[in-house]
Order: structure tokens, then C-alpha cells, then sequence
């Protein structure tokens, strides 16, 4: 009974230290927002972009707001200054002096001279002060052929609130607009003029976008527009798949060789050409728009050792090709809607779809992972064909042999089998599968891939206690920080993947150690999913298992409290006590030693 209660204390204290943060006031208002996309007959376009915007606090005046930051194209663009200027809260106008406009390269563009011609404008706001308002308009004005057509994707909120935000789209009468509006239901305003069409939504009273962690239009719960007037979503990828490599150069050739020399199949060709561009290139952290939507051809990625993710995509698809795989470029969507209402601009990634040895593969540029686990639906770029991606569910199966020593230390034996979805398209697993583990065999599978390793790991100890925190494969949830949001929600959570992890642990005590943590066995169960804890001993002989299920990928803020504690669990009781008393032990006592290993603060189980 009394042991109960303890325990039950023990959980107490710890939600103690998981308190949500209270609400933050706003740091300034948008009183007026406008951005307007205009589409002349002979392809040239104009953005035009205004805004007034009263700041509250010294952050939005010295960092959040103090600057605005403009790109753009001088060969192809335009960018015309209409008006900047500080009202101040007595109504004094303070106009923008000209040394307040800075041009610079763009970050993205520093390390990337092919693309050194790109302009940022800097405007430092001058005359700001409390209850100050920024009034601000311009105009990009690109030319004909340098844009393909009016695409557009973007949430429809700010980190400020909005008082009236308007979007306006004007085209010729004969184009026909592909648009969607995400979690907003209204009409445009239309109007026809002659040869000329107006498409036109405003809304009042708009609220700051949401702070909270793991926020995004494909959550579902953020409101954003997609606009575009490309025809199809396939001739939309048709603009960029005419941009790749037609067929391989003596070049690339000869690399693939180079890159793939020793190889004994199909799936190592691809570790090797995936590490070579991932390793042997520079990024360069340049948008789609922000290149005109053009990319350079593979031998000058080649030659200059940096690409976008688009150029190493287009690159990286060569290399497979001539190395005997099948590889096909895709894009990847994470927004819900149908595909002719995505432009460009609502890629989430580029990835290649390739097979080898039996076996699909999904990859990126990016990371050495399976690429695009949370998107919605894939096209690929050679035919404009949609699929939706199988539900992705991320499985371990983890056994762990450990002996504890009379010194204190733990030999552990470690086998964890993952489903293809959480193992790396790469050869290096260590520190990733197998924490604190260098030596290890990997036996691929159909679906599977198994990895064994043997290693060391050292028992914390606090006053005569000693405690053992469980090896853990941080490809699973516990990897992840879900267990540390605050502890409600207004915003959905989008996972990767559902959840589907068990492990089981044999451990052996010395003979001068004695188990502390009580035989127990716990399961809990709620709409999310389930977590099951089964501690056993025999001697000097344990048995725990723990069984961890999400089912869901989409979290709502009515069951994000389920979710949550379901991960906070695993953090909790991933660990044993053992002491040299053979007599009474206290669970005050150990709960003492534990918070006092922790500095107070219990981060490592909460």
C-alpha cells in the first residue's frame, strides 16, 4: 500500500515539471496585409505586396519586425519601392532614408557563384518605437519567360495576428486558375473586364500563426491558399523534367564507374551514389523560385561540387541510370488537395524512386533515410503519375542480452530487427540502431533488416543505489522530443509514421547486487494506442518487456493528452534500480537518489 503511494507520488512530480506554457501576447498587428499577383498577356507578371504593421513590444521593433528581407532576380526582375515609411504613435511620419536600403547576396547564394547575381534587398525600418506602424509597399516585376506561370503556396498566417489580409490574383480572361483554399471556406470575389479576370478572398480577424512544435499545412489545421495556372499538375513537372539530363555524358559515365568500383550489387550501387552526393557536394539552400524555377545541368554540378536540390536530384537519377538501376525522379507532396491545385511551389521534396535487388527504394539528397515518409501523395515527374504511399509504420524489434558485472558495468548483446522504413540507405548504423555500439553485423532482409552488436555501458550511481537505463534504439520514438511539448495543444500533430515497437531484456545480477525497482506489470490503453511494461525476476535473473503501439499518424488536440502520456511512459520506466542492500530498501529513498541524479530537473525521464 504504502509502496503504492509512493510511486504514485513519483508520477505526481514528475507532471510537476511538464507544466504547458501560458499563452503569449501577441508582438505586434498586422492592420493591413495585401499581396497581389497580376498575370499580363505576354507572360510577364507583377507581386505586389502591402502592408501596415503596428508594433507592441521592443522584440518586434529590434529582431521580429526591424527589417524586411526582399529576392530577386536584377536580369529578369524588377523591384520597385512604392512606398516605406514609420508612422509614429503621435503621428509623426518618419520616412525611410536611402542608406536604409541595403542590397546584399542572398545567404543561400554565398557559397554558389553561379548564382551570385541573385539581389536581396535589405529595408531597415527607421523611426520605430512602442505603438510605431510600418507602412510598406513594393512591386517585383519579372519579365516575360521567366516565370512560368502564377504559382503559389503558402499559409495564411502570420506570427502576428491580422486584422485584414487580402489576396488578389488578376489574369487574362483565358487562362483557367487551379485553386484551393486549406481549412478557410470562402468564395473569391469575381470580376471581368474586357479581356481581364480578378479573383480576389479577404479575410478579417485572422490569429497568429500557432508556436507550438510540429505545426504545418499538412497537419490539416493550417489555414493557407494554392493557387496556380499551369494547366495540369503533370505539365507543371513537365516544366522541370525537360531540364534533365537527356542522356549521360562520357563524364558521367566514367564517375559511375569511379563511384560504384568493388561493387558486388545493386543496392550497394545506390549507398555508394547516394553518399557520393551527399558527401562530396555542397548544398546549395536555394528555392525553386528563387532560381526561376531553372536548374544547371549535372556536368556543371559536377565541375562546381555544389547543387540545389533539384540539380543533385537530377544528378543523382543520371548516376543510377548508368549504373544499371531503374531511377525515376518524383515530387512530393505533403498537401491535402487534389493535384491540378498544386503548382511547383507545393513540393515538399524531390526524391527518386528507384528498385534494385527486389527491393523499392525511396531517396533524397538530403539524408541517408527513406525520403518523404509523411507525404501525402507522390508524382512523378516523367508521366505525371499520382500514387499514395502504403501508411508508413515504423517497427522494431529489439532483444538485448546483459550481464551486470561486480564492477558496475553492463555487457550487453543487442539484436534489433527494423522495418525498411526506419533503416538509413547507407552502410554506417553506428550510434543510430545501437547506442554505444561500434562492432555490429547487419543481415538485410525482404522487409527487415536485422542488426547485432555486442557492447559496454556503465550504472549511474547515488548514494548505495545503482541505476541502469535500458539501450534503446533512437530510431524509435524515444529518439524523438514528442515526450517534451507542452501538455495540451490547439494545433494537430503530424507523425512520420504509426508506431509499432517491442523490446525484451534478459539481464543477469551479480551476486552482491540486489533488484530495488518492484515486480510489476503495467498496460495502458487509450484511443491512440497502447504501452505495456512486464518486469519479472528469478533469482538473480530479470525479464523486462516493453511494447510500445501509436496507431495513428494524425494527432488531434482532443487526443493529443493520450498521445502524449504514451510517450512520456517509456521515458519514465526505462530504467532499473539495483543495491548492495540485502535488507529493507525505501522507495523514498530511492526516489531521493533519483531526482538528486538528475540535478532536480527529472529531464531524462519526462
Amino acid at each position: 500500500m504504502k509502496t503504492n503511494t509512493i510511486k504514485n507520488l513519483f508520477f505526481w512530480i514528475f507532471l510537476l515539471f511538464s507544466g504547458s506554457l501560458s499563452a503569449i501576447p501577441s508582438e505586434a498587428e498586422f492592420r493591413k496585409l495585401a499581396e497581389t499577383w497580376t498575370l499580363h498577356q505576354d507572360g510577364s507578371q507583377e507581386y505586389r505586396y502591402y502592408k501596415e504593421l503596428t508594433l507592441f513590444t521592443h522584440t518586434a521593433m529590434n529582431s521580429t519586425y526591424g527589417q524586411t528581407f526582399i529576392t530577386y532576380n536584377p536580369d529578369f526582375q524588377e523591384l520597385k519601392i512604392h512606398s516605406a515609411y514609420v508612422k509614429q504613435k503621435d503621428g509623426t511620419t518618419i520616412q525611410t532614408p536611402d542608406n536604409a536600403f541595403v542590397e546584399v547576396l542572398p545567404a543561400g547564394a554565398a557559397d554558389a557563384p553561379a548564382y551570385n547575381r541573385l539581389k536581396e534587398m535589405v529595408i531597415v525600418h527607421t523611426g520605430l518605437e512602442l505603438g510605431a506602424t510600418i507602412y510598406l509597399d513594393y512591386s517585383v516585376i519579372s519579365k516575360a519567360g521567366y516565370l512560368p506561370a502564377i504559382d503559389v503556396c503558402k499559409p495564411l498566417e502570420e506570427s502576428s495576428p491580422i486584422k485584414e489580409y487580402s489576396l488578389t490574383f488578376n489574369l487574362p480572361a483565358s487562362v483557367i486558375p487551379h485553386y484551393a483554399l486549406l481549412q478557410l471556406k470562402a468564395q473569391p470575389q469575381k470580376s471581368q473586364r474586357q479581356d481581364r479576370q480578378q479573383l480576389k478572398w479577404t479575410f478579417r480577424n485572422l490569429p497568429a500563426r500557432s508556436r507550438e512544435q510540429g505545426t504545418g499545412l499538412q497537419n490539416g489545421d493550417l489555414a493557407g491558399i494554392l493557387f496556380t495556372t499551369y494547366p495540369t499538375a503533370a505539365q507543371a513537372l513537365q516544366n522541370l523534367y525537360r531540364q534533365f539530363d537527356p542522356a549521360p555524358t562520357p563524364q558521367i559515365q566514367e564517375l559511375v564507374q569511379l563511384i560504384t568500383e568493388g561493387c558486388q550489387s545493386n543496392s550497394e550501387k545506390i549507398t555508394r551514389i547516394q553518399q557520393y552526393i551527399q558527401t562530396e557536394l555542397s548544398d546549395c539552400p536555394l528555392s525553386l523560385s528563387e532560381t526561376g524555377f531553372r536548374f544547371r545541368p549535372s556536368a556543371e554540378v559536377i565541375r562546381t561540387a555544389y547543387g540545389t536540390g533539384i540539380e543533385k536530384v537530377n544528378l543523382m537519377t543520371n548516376l543510377l541510370r548508368v549504373a544499371g538501376i531503374k531511377a525515376v525522379p518524383a515530387a512530393a507532396y505533403s498537401i491535402p488537395s487534389e493535384t491540378d491545385n498544386c503548382g511547383l511551389n507545393a513540393i515538399r521534396e524531390f526524391v527518386i524512386l528507384a528498385e534494385a535487388d527486389g527491393r523499392p527504394y525511396r531517396l533524397s539528397v538530403q539524408n541517408a533515410d527513406p525520403a518523404a515518409t509523411d507525404c501525402t501523395f507522390l508524382v512523378d515527374l516523367a508521366e505525371g503519375k499520382k500514387s499514395l504511399p502504403d501508411p508508413p509504420i515504423a517497427s522494431i524489434g529489439y532483444q538485448a542480452s546483459i550481464v551486470i558485472t561486480p564492477q558496475q558495468e553492463a555487457d550487453m548483446d543487442i539484436k534489433a530487427t527494423l522495418n525498411n522504413l526506419l533503416i538509413p540507405y547507407t552502410s554506417n548504423y553506428a550510434g543510430t540502431l545501437l547506442p554505444g555500439i561500434r562492432e555490429y553485423t547487419v543481415t538485410p532482409g525482404e522487409k527487415t533488416t536485422t542488426i547485432s552488436g555486442k557492447g559496454k555501458a556503465g550504472l549511474k550511481q547515488e548514494e548505495n543505489y545503482y541505476f541502469f537505463y535500458l539501450p534503446v534504439c533512437y530510431k524509435g520514438i524515444t529518439g524523438k522530443s514528442y515526450a517534451y511539448y507542452n501538455t495540451s495543444r490547439s494545433k494537430n500533430l503530424y507523425l512520420p509514421a504509426s508506431v509499432d515497437e517491442n523490446y525484451s531484456y534478459d539481464i543477469q545480477l551479480p551476486e552482491n547486487l540486489t533488484l530495488c525497482t518492484p515486480i510489476q506489470e503495467k498496460k495502458i490503453d487509450n484511443p491512440i494506442g497502447s504501452f505495456k511494461i512486464t518486469l519479472t525476476s528469478e533469482g538473480s535473473s530479470l525479464h523486462i518487456e516493453l511494447a510500445l503501439q501509436i496507431k495513428k499518424q494524425l494527432i488531434t488536440p482532443a487526443e493529443y493528452p493520450a498521445f502524449r502520456s504514451l510517450c512520456r511512459l517509456p521515458k519514465i520506466l526505462w530504467f532499473f534500480c539495483i543495491s548492495r542492500q540485502n535488507l529493507h530498501y525505501r522507495w523514498e529513498s530511492v526516489i531521493l537518489s533519483l531526482l538528486r541524479l538528475c540535478g532536480g530537473a527529472c529531464n531524462a525521464f519526462i
